[in-house]
């Protein structure tokens, strides 16, 4: 017998965003070892642009 689907609906946009950042530190290590060697690669023309436009960080939401 397969295993019901368990939902949960987060209270808040509080809560919503520490599952969001909790699953994001789980899944981190399989993330930089299958798929960010690519988006780095496919992105590294741009890093100089993001340097001289003083951008420090890149929300990648390709994953999914």
């Amino acid at each position: 017998m397969k295993k019901p689907i368990e939902i949960h609906i987060c209270r808040d946009e509080e809560e919503a965003w520490d599952t969001i950042w909790k699953w994001s530190w789980f899944s981190r290590e399989t993330w930089i070892a299958k798929y960010w060697e690519k988006t780095r690669n496919a992105l590294q023309p741009l890093f100089p642009l993001f340097s001289e436009l003083g951008i420090r960080s890149i929300l990648d939401c390709s994953c999914g």
